[in-house]
């Protein structure tokens, strides 16, 4: 458990801030619970005040009865002001099988089996939602608040309960009318809450939020890895006072430093004018390099008792599906076969019934899948943790790290030879119309060694020149193509 004190001003003063409910407490019945622990309680509201907000943070315990209430049980409870609803809230929480807090560590024997059930506002490991209301009250008077859970029938050895803890924060004006804010980097990131999306060969994935009493409409990004060339993503939208926003910035060269990289994004120019705190408005994040694959590989996957609820499948770095398999039948081998250009690959898996391929709890069985080699040592190149819960996400590239776009269709008007060479290699490309071509060379890191401009020819001789021994990738841009080959010197 991490605490941050962050200096500085925030987005709105803090009058006040009042626990109105807290406590653990059983659930016998609605009429019973709700009298006993949730009393109408009687706010003043400051008269400096220029918004309310009602925080609650339930989670619900217990599962020993007959509808495993509470943990494993969906409530709803009601927020009114003055005896009038104006909220309805359930209690629950339906992406405990993306926790990122996994796999199990049963070495350590801390651990619990049923990590990847949905519960009442809680999954081990993470952190209850808090649940915020706004309030439309007026200032300078008393407004009376009241909570109520809905009620359910139950019967059993084990009575259900809930942990609650609620506040009423009363605020002053907002600070700023200016005022973007950066307040995460998912990707790339190597933080342990966001493992299940990294590491990553593609699109730089970042949330925004409007801190200022304008609507936020534009917004310039500065992002890329420390120490290498920056870019810049313009974005349009429409945030309110805290809203946010999850954006997908354009591809970058993900390389960085070979040595625990950098990436930066920082946030300028809100709604075309100066940002009026710009404390908040970069953030750095450490990350690590996606695995690279030979291009040819294959996929096993054997099913466990459950194979229709397995699927799987490949896509590009943008997300075109280049493969897909699904309806599986179970316990069963299915060993499909890839032959992929030079670029940036995802491969998904998927369990719709959100237990993975090896869960102790059912009768499922166990499955697994495999990354098996084609072109040597070692024989498998990847195996992943059956118990994975709800999916898998795994970023991989093919004939670099990363850094290079995807494979052009027409790498195939493009000759070298020799290959592998030694001292010279001799580049032979569809080049008809003796168009104007740039010639740039790269590493397997991504990184441009060599750029030469102005080729009309059809026909470049490349000199090995300083280059080490290795791989290396040369890449051909005209007006109308752009065409790929690997080189290897040997």
């Amino acid at each position: 458990l991490d605490f941050d004190f962050i200096e500085g001003t925030p987005s709105r003063e803090v009058i006040s801030i009042e626990n109105l409910y807290q406590g653990s407490w059983s659930f016998n019945n609605a009429a019973d619970f709700n009298a006993t622990n949730f009393p109408t309680k009687s706010v003043n509201i400051n008269a400096a005040a220029e918004g309310v907000k009602l925080r609650m943070t339930p989670t619900g315990h217990g599962f020993d009865n007959s509808i495993n209430a509470a943990e494993f049980y969906a409530v709803d409870y009601n927020v009114k002001l003055n005896g009038a609803q104006v909220y309805e809230q359930t209690v629950w929480r339906d992406d405990c099988g993306e926790n990122p807090i996994y796999p199990e560590d049963e070495s350590s024997g801390n651990y619990i089996h049923t990590w990847l059930l949905d519960r009442a506002n809680w999954c081990p490991g993470l952190r209850a939602f808090t649940y915020e209301h706004d309030l439309d009250v007026s200032a300078g008077r008393a407004v009376d608040i009241n909570i109520a859970f809905d009620d359910y029938t139950w019967t059993g050895p084990q009575t259900p309960s809930y942990i609650v803890t609620s506040q009423v924060v009363q605020y002053g004006a907002i600070n700023f009318s200016t005022d973007a804010e950066l307040i995460d980097i998912i990707a790339p990131n190597k933080e342990k809450k966001h493992q299940r999306v990294n590491p990553v060969c593609k699109n730089p994935r970042i949330v925004i939020r409007n801190r200022g009493s304008s609507t936020l409409s534009s917004l310039k990004i500065k992002y890329g890895v420390e120490g290498y060339t920056s870019h810049t993503y313009s974005w349009t939208g429409s945030l309110e006072f805290l809203e946010t926003d999850t954006l997908d910035l354009y591809y970058i060269d993900f390389t960085g430093a070979q040595q625990n990289p950098v990436f930066f994004a920082e946030l300028e120019a809100p709604n075309g004018a100066a940002d009026e705190y710009p404390q908040n408005n970069i953030m750095r994040s450490h990350f690590e390099l996606p695995p690279s694959y030979p291009s040819n590989f294959c996929i096993w996957f054997y099913t466990n008792a459950s194979g229709s609820e397995s699927s799987y499948e490949i896509t590009d770095g943008d997300g075109v599906a280049l493969f897909s398999r699904d309806s599986m039948d179970s316990y069963t081998y299915y060993k499909d076969t890839f032959n992929l250009d030079t670029g940036c690959y995802i491969l998904k898996i998927y369990d719709s019934g959100e237990d993975g391929l090896d869960w102790y709890f059912n009768n499922d069985g166990t499955g697994s899948v495999k990354i098996r080699n084609l072109e040597g040592s070692p024989l498998f190149l990847h195996s992943f943790n059956a118990n994975f819960g709800s999916s898998i996400t795994h970023y991989f590239t093919v004939g670099y790290t990363v850094g290079i776009d995807a494979v052009s269709d027409l790498e195939q008007w493009i000759d070298v030879f020799p290959n592998p060479f030694s001292k010279q290699v001799n580049i032979t490309f569809n080049n008809p119309q003796s168009e104007q071509h740039c010639l740039s060379l790269y590493n397997m890191m991504g990184h441009k060694l060599r750029e030469i401009n102005d080729i009309t020819a059809n026909r470049i001789a490349l000199d090995r020149e300083e280059l080490h021994s290795g791989i290396y990738f040369v890449v051909i841009e005209g007006r109308a193509q752009r065409l790929r080959a690997k080189l290897i010197i040997n």
